[in-house]
């Protein structure tokens, strides 16, 4: 266990990562970042640089921190490394506390502590603790006493004379083991099952929101929903292309816009109209949808009815896959350019002064 003046210098070295070893002398080369330790160190070496070589024995600790760590001496003492591609060939009489994108431990070891996106264990070591992404042990590795692992893959060739208490998703092979104790991990199956039903609430949710909003719109401003539901019908094809070039430059130009200091004012309050525009576009379409459903059914019902018979049957294509994405861009291209042409049939009326 490290005292609080060890902890204290981890942390730093951590923290700031500056280029520098101390030892009880201190080894450097011109630019600070490449790092070569060829001699032995008789005392705790504190060591941090870009790419860390050390081949000479360590006669006491070792705190290594950076990019690239190649420990070949051996450690008489423990060892703290904190790396993103760590290799330790050497011995280490101590402990190994290690933190690293990927490690791979050849050398023989007191015990390891890790935390790892890869973790590879190829030498002789008395215990395993270990959180990882993947771990592999090697039929060379032979762990003493016990391994407790929580992993996503893992996978053991050796041989773990005591207990293995294993958490993962997947399991390849568990080796030879003393006595297991297995406990399968779903955390990402579950953590993905969670965020598609997130997904799904929201997508029901806002649905409903919509048809809310259409059925309000209908009594609010009846006038205004039929004048754009009737430029929904007289040239479909026409107003989908319109509708479709319009919304792309629409936001090709405010986003131009947006670049400069003074116009970004005016590009958040187009693009808010162009979203209010774009999310709307839809209760027209759908109107018009269900006023062709309700005549080739014969059925008799209100505005109301209608929109919501329209709703729903341009909902469900929406869910059909492939199919469903098609429909929904058509959707928004018909009803957005269908508020363009009523902007710009009736923009002398707009723009009239009292």
């Amino acid at each position: 266990m490290m005292n609080m003046k060890k902890m204290m210098v981890v942390l730093l070295l951590l923290a700031l990562l500056v280029p520098s070893v101390y030892a009880a002398q201190t080894v450097k080369d011109q630019n600070g970042k490449v790092i070569n330790i060829q001699n032995d160190v008789n005392d705790d070496l504190f060591v941090s640089g870009d790419q860390v070589t050390i081949n000479g024995n360590i006669n006491g600790d070792l705190f290594a921190v950076g990019g690239q760590i190649v420990v070949n001496g051996n450690v008489t003492g423990d060892a703290y490394i904190a790396g993103g591609n760590v290799t330790v060939n050497g011995n280490i009489t101590g402990g190994l506390i290690l933190g690293a994108g990927q490690a791979t431990i050849s050398g023989n070891t007191g015990k390891i502590l890790a935390a790892c996106g890869d973790l590879a264990v190829k030498g002789k070591t008395d215990k395993i603790i270990a959180g990882a992404g993947n771990v592999k042990i090697y039929s060379t590795s032979v762990v003493n006493r016990y391994a407790y692992i929580s992993t996503g893959v893992f996978e053991n060739q050796g041989k773990i004379n005591g207990e293995l208490n294993l958490s993962a998703e997947q399991l390849i092979e568990k080796g030879s083991v003393g006595s297991f104790n297995f406990q399968q991990n779903t955390f990402s199956r579950d953590f993905s099952k969670g965020i598609k039903s997130m997904i799904t609430v929201f997508s029901v949710l806002a649905a409903i929101g919509m048809l809310v909003l259409g059925i309000l719109f209908i009594h609010l401003f009846p006038k205004l929903f039929f004048v754009i539901e009737k430029e929904v019908e007289k040239d479909i094809p026409l107003r989908t292309v319109v509708g479709f070039l319009l919304a792309i430059a629409s936001v090709i130009a405010i986003t131009i816009i947006a670049i400069t200091v003074i116009g970004f004012p005016i590009a958040a309050i187009l693009g808010m109209f162009l979203v209010v525009a774009l999310m709307t576009s839809g209760l027209f379409v759908s109107y018009c949808t269900g006023k062709f459903v309700t005549k080739r059914l014969n059925i008799n019902t209100t505005d109301v009815g209608i929109f919501i018979i329209g709703f729903l049957v341009l909902t469900v294509l929406k869910l059909i896959p492939v199919l469903g994405f098609f429909v929904g861009l058509v959707v928004v291209s018909l009803g957005f350019g269908a508020i363009f042409y009523t902007l710009k049939n009736n923009w002398n009326l707009i723009t009239a002064k009292n």
